[in-house]
């Protein structure tokens, strides 16, 4: 049982766990052999010294007889020259300095001092210029086209001038025709709900036929009157029929 655990815990370290069984033998899935990129096998012995270290001394760990890997760090993270946790050069066991700061001046983020990537755009996503991988600036202007707009037509977000998007979908997912077929509902109900203000107002409409005609409210009605600067006179026929009807109702 102990063997298995140790094997398992070896097999996880060595190659990520990218062994498998092939015929009865243990075969490593990135080299199709029996041994892994560094030349040992399932069991940790080197194919060329036969032992569990490479020619340069390192195990399959990457760990020499002292336990310290390549960089000179050990299992804690102390450096074999300095006793400490960072190298002569001041980088400790990844390779950050005690600013945090790798040899090339990146912390461990991949942001430098300044705070820009290695690709110079800092976590808004815009680079020194202030210009985005896009192309806008953060008023959503293009920096080619100087509008609000890129070469291909569209916008910071990836709208058109019309609301859609390269896929031919608007903010809220739907497309032309769909978009389409809402607005000719919402116009049939405003062309409706029209028809029955000036009818009310004509006295071609009782309030009592619209409260049960409708499903918008009386209050609502007259919002929607105002808004789509129907007559005065209609609003204020309205408001006073509804009054009449709650003061006086039939």
């Amino acid at each position: 049982m102990l063997k298995k655990i140790i094997l398992s815990l070896r097999g996880e370290k060595m190659g990520q766990g990218k062994w498998k069984k092939v015929n009865n033998e243990i075969i490593h899935e990135d080299t199709g052999t029996k041994y892994d990129p560094h030349g040992f096998d399932f069991y940790g012995i080197h194919r060329e010294t036969l032992t569990d270290y490479s020619p340069d001394g390192f195990d399959s760990w990457g760990r020499d007889k002292d336990g310290y890997d390549r960089k000179g760090f050990n299992w804690d993270g102390i450096h074999k020259d300095t006793k400490g946790e960072y190298d002569p050069d001041g980088f400790d066991k990844d390779g950050y300095n005690i600013e945090g700061f790798d040899k090339d001046g990146y912390d461990r983020y991949g942001y430098d001092r300044e705070r820009y990537d290695k690709e110079g755009y800092n976590r808004f996503r815009y680079n020194r210029e202030g210009i985005n991988r896009a192309g806008f600036d953060r008023k959503g202007i293009h920096k080619d086209t100087l509008t609000e707009y890129d070469p291909d037509g569209y916008d910071r977000d990836g709208y058109d001038k019309e609301g859609y998007n390269k896929e031919g979908l608007d903010r809220t997912g739907k497309n032309r025709e769909e978009r389409k077929e809402i607005q000719n509902k919402q116009r049939a109900m405003w062309l409706g709900l029209r028809r029955k203000a000036e009818a009310l107002a004509k006295g071609e409409m009782t309030i009592e036929e619209y409260i049960t005609k409708s499903k918008m409210s009386i209050e609502e009605l007259i919002e929607f009157a105002k808004k789509d600067n129907l007559s005065a006179d209609v609003i204020r026929f309205i408001v006073f029929s509804t009054l009449w009807w709650v003061i006086f109702p039939t």
